[in-house]
């Protein structure tokens, strides 16, 4: 796609670059947006951070070696923040400070023109960047500076994207633009004063030793102070509480807060869905909240607006298809001035663990894992023969990564499917033609030689790749938050609160016995017994294949000429068969998903590119 137009910038979005303190920065930030809402120059007049950010989201910080810029979500008159400027005198410093700053934000810090850009350890705030003219420029967002690097799409990262459930890691880490990189979300990127930089190790998983009791702790002080980030500076605060456990914990925190608290429960279509009955009852043990219920006709269905403007995001939206859903829901928040709105995204991923710990619970406590693994079996109805397979198996995440052959999706057999590795096998669309195929398997291939997994531990890694999913449809629910008038907040997507969470023995983190077993000991005095006592969990196919039935004929006209036919990634033909097929189409929901995804960001690149 060559670039026929400047990309447009919308008024509402928010993005920031760094550029080093030379005449190509400055030019590279002109070429960008030709004038910035925002320039936070260095002492020589040139601009060292540019873009567009709400005022309350910035704050510099001068220390006696150099100042540092927090971009985000923290409490902007908190003793922690005043405390920075005495402990900062070198960019090694940023470690200790930041660990003791709560929330969720990039920080930007310049001593004698020698720079340091992080972003989060979720990935949910990224960093990325691109050389210009000699010179390494960075921001938030890979899309800014695919200006600068002609806005050509990277084909094989986009192909990557339509892998499902998650491509392994590190697959599908890097932007889908080509010459931008994408910092991985454990790394710094560091320039120097000639605009040269590199990567830096900064973070490793904490080691999962703390029994259950002692985890609760910090994760109940971590989320405390998570969620006290957002609430500190006053405000009226919007709070998502579907009356499952991770948003209903989010609400108890700050409805102990001196902000004033709405909270919101959107009514679901489906009779089936529970949710509305435990919101209640947790929003009439919450004193001095406003509980308001959303009705089922306000909120779109889902596909719905797939035909209107998009944000722009910098790579394919996997919630596109909620996206009407939740402009609807934020509706009513925004008309009230909510400031901030918080969600209980990331609780899952989390808190809900997963059979991965198994394998290597094997040879430490085998009484353990034999029971844990007969309970899971029979929960899950997982066959004897795949049991016994899979948890005896114990390979090396190098040996795993080279056995994924990344065959076409299809229906599994729920009796074969047993998650004690390293995660879920990854498979193609079916309408993926051979050359996309092979393109996808040969980018496997070569990254089999280097793989290596996220956490030495299975079940670390699992997570972590699980939040980094996460991760990117948070940030872009956020993007669609910021249109809409306000900032969504997701408080289980902080560092300290990942942390916490992933320094538990995993097999108390995770049994087939209870749910959520950590989170429900953490809130145990904050959350009430009969909340906490819900094993349920929210959600139905019925807004699904309504939302497909009701846009039918908008959803085929996308596939009559698609682009992703045109870069070879589809097969147009086999992708409206298997569209016309409902039960097909029902059994390869996540597939579809990502291949919308994917069709719709192409023809918006195109769109705003003037093609």
């Amino acid at each position: 796609m060559r670039q026929r137009k400047p990309y447009s910038l919308d008024a509402r979005r928010q993005w920031f670059a760094v550029v080093p303190d030379t005449d190509n920065g400055r030019i590279a930030i002109e070429r960008i947006t030709g004038q910035a809402a925002h320039i936070i120059p260095y002492s020589s007049g040139r601009p060292w951070i540019a873009g567009e950010w709400p005022d309350e989201t910035v704050q510099v910080i001068s220390g006696p070696a150099g100042r540092v810029a927090v971009i985000g979500q923290y409490a902007a008159q908190s003793e922690a923040l005043r405390n920075w400027s005495a402990r900062l005198r070198s960019t090694e410093d940023l470690d200790s400070a930041t660990g003791s700053l709560p929330g969720s934000y990039h920080v930007v810090a310049d001593f004698s023109g020698r720079i340091r850009i992080r972003g989060t350890i979720s990935g949910l705030r990224r960093v990325h960047y691109c050389r210009h003219d000699g010179a390494t420029i960075a921001s938030d967002r890979a899309d800014v500076l695919a200006d600068l690097t002609g806005r050509q799409i990277n084909e094989r990262e986009l192909a990557l994207r339509l892998v499902d459930p998650v491509v392994p890691h590190p697959l599908g880490d890097n932007s889908v633009w080509r010459g931008v990189r994408t910092v991985p979300a454990d790394h710094d990127l560091e320039i120097d004063a000639a605009g040269t930089h590199r990567e830096l190790r900064r973070w490793r998983p904490p080691e999962p030793h703390l029994p259950l009791t002692e985890a609760a702790v910090r994760v109940r002080s971590a989320l405390a102070g998570a969620v006290a980030a957002r609430t500190a500076d006053g405000g009226i605060i919007g709070c998502d509480l579907s009356g499952g456990l991770d948003s209903t914990s989010l609400c108890f925190l700050a409805a102990a807060s001196e902000a004033k608290v709405l909270a919101y429960t959107g009514l679901s279509s489906d009779p089936a869905d529970d949710d509305i009955q435990w919101a209640r009852l947790a929003a009439a043990r919450m004193p001095g909240i406003e509980h308001e219920i959303v009705p089922a006709d306000e909120i779109a269905p889902h596909y719905s607006g797939l035909t209107e403007p998009a944000e722009p995001f910098d790579e394919p939206c996997l919630p596109i298809a909620e996206r009407a859903r939740l402009r609807a829901m934020l509706r009513r928040p925004c008309e009230r001035g909510v400031r901030i709105y918080l969600a209980g995204f990331g609780g899952d991923e989390l808190a809900s663990g997963s059979s991965c710990h198994l394998s290597g619970l094997l040879w430490r406590r085998p009484w353990t894992a034999a029971t844990q693994m007969c309970a899971y079996r029979a929960m899950f109805r997982w066959s004897w023969r795949a049991s016994l397979r899979t948890i005896t198996r114990s390979r090396s995440y190098a040996s795993w990564f080279r056995t994924l052959t990344l065959h076409p999706a299809q229906p599994a057999d729920p009796r074969e499917t047993v998650l004690v590795e390293w995660g879920y096998p990854a498979a193609l669309p079916p309408w993926m033609p051979p050359d996309a195929v092979a393109l996808v398997r040969e980018t496997v291939r070569a990254a089999a030689r280097d793989a290596a997994p996220l956490a030495p531990d299975r079940s670390q890694h699992y997570h972590l790749t699980c939040l980094r999913a996460g991760a990117r449809i948070v940030a872009q629910f956020g993007q669609i938050a910021s249109q809409a008038g306000t900032v969504l907040a997701a408080p289980f997507y902080d560092d300290a609160v990942v942390e916490a969470f992933l320094s538990a023995l995993p097999h108390e983190r995770a049994t087939p016995w209870h749910y959520k077993p950590l989170l429900t000991s953490a809130m145990r005095g904050i959350v009430p017994a009969e909340s906490l006592a819900r094993v349920t969990k929210g959600g139905s196919p019925v807004h699904e294949i309504t939302g497909r039935r009701t846009h039918w004929r908008a959803l085929s006209a996308l596939w009559e000429d698609p682009w992703l036919a045109r870069l070879g990634l589809v097969d147009a033909a086999q992708l409206r068969a298997a569209f016309n097929d409902s039960q097909r189409l029902d059994d390869l929901q996540g597939t579809f998903h990502r291949t919308l995804s994917a069709e719709l960001w192409l023809r918006d690149v195109a769109a705003r590119s003037g093609q």
